[in-house]
């Protein structure tokens, strides 16, 4: 199974927009059944964009949202990792370029719920292991 991780945005994300972005990485725009998609040498990150969250719908995760964002979530984006190339690394490009256009929640790969300032140290830190709470020790 690939790794999805998910970023949470408020109500003033715009989908088109955030296409829009994926698309000045070098990603396309409504590619086969995927919203977008950004490949890069054997790295690729499939993007899906899930309907509006209701007001008051409950998740695990939604106080934590809530606490992040300052205000309820109410957009989510699936971001799907190839097992290949450094997608980690390419998933981490469409993060920080989403977080200098919109307050964002990460949500790794291990259900942890990552501001965007610290998966900004994350990145500036590790080398790889950037969407999980731990660094895995290699094998």
């Amino acid at each position: 199974m690939k790794p999805v991780a998910f970023l949470v945005f408020g109500q003033d994300w715009d989908s088109e927009r955030f296409k829009q972005l994926v698309v000045s990485l070098g990603g396309v725009a409504e590619a086969h059944s995927w919203d977008a998609v950004l490949t890069r040498d054997d790295a690729t990150v499939w993007i899906t964009v899930t309907p509006p969250l209701e007001p008051g719908q409950q998740s695990r995760n939604v106080g934590a949202y809530e606490e992040v964002l300052g205000a309820a979530p109410r957009h989510k984006v699936s971001l799907q990792l190839s097992s290949r190339g450094d997608s980690e690394w390419l998933a981490a490009e469409i993060v920080m370029a989403a977080a200098d256009v919109w307050k964002l929640v990460v949500e790794g790969f291990d259900g942890e719920v990552v501001t965007d300032d610290e998966f900004a140290k994350r990145v500036a830190k590790r080398k790889r292991d950037l969407f999980r709470s731990r660094q895995l020790r290699p094998g």
